[in-house]
């Protein structure tokens, strides 16, 4: 009896051990699939990091947000960024909230400060496009040259303000499609 419990506990845990990468996958795939669509102007640059190769860091204009110093933030809670699209496509950070049941357009930050006048800032969760490894240093000369008006990124959001980048793009292009007109 007490073998086959063992040998179903090691069952369990190999069968969980499977499971949960297959569900983080899944669940990155519907948001890709599913969230809505936004797009940020970006500065970025190419570093390379030896375990996961080469990627482009992104950073967004403006990772802060003034608010009226009569809300109340709880310190460790996260905030929600409210987002709005403006007429030319490119998202706008409009506001901030701790609601998380709010039906606007929200993207989740865990990491953030508020100072005394009520500016808050927060560390954007989007910082790195990963690319071919081929490409990256074509990327590299790319990214010397970039300036904020023609280096965007689009991304999906979900209803619960999981974000994940889709494409980055340079004069409105993907970077993979604007490297291999180089070449």
């Amino acid at each position: 009896m007490r073998k086959h419990l063992l040998t179903f506990s090691l069952i369990l845990v190999i069968i969980l051990q499977i499971c949960f990468p297959l569900y983080n996958v899944w669940s990155q795939e519907q948001i890709l699939k599913h969230g809505q669509l936004i797009k940020f102007k970006i500065e970025p640059v190419d570093p390379y990091d030896a375990f996961r190769g080469r990627y482009v860091t992104i950073n967004v204009e403006s990772p802060s947000l003034k608010v009226p110093l009569n809300e109340d933030f709880s310190a460790n809670q996260p905030i929600f960024v409210l987002l709005e699209n403006d007429s030319s496509g490119i998202t706008d950070m409009i506001g901030v909230t701790q609601n998380a049941d709010t039906e606007a357009l929200k993207m989740r930050i865990d990491e953030w400060s508020i100072d005394s006048d009520g500016e808050i800032y927060f560390r954007f969760p989007l910082n790195r496009y990963y690319l071919d490894e081929n490409k990256a240093p074509i990327a590299d000369k790319i990214s010397r040259n970039f300036n904020k008006k023609n280096a965007l990124i689009s991304a999906r959001v979900s209803q619960s303000g999981a974000i994940i980048i889709e494409q980055l793009y340079v004069e409105n292009k993907p970077i993979e499609d604007y490297i291999n007109e180089l070449k």
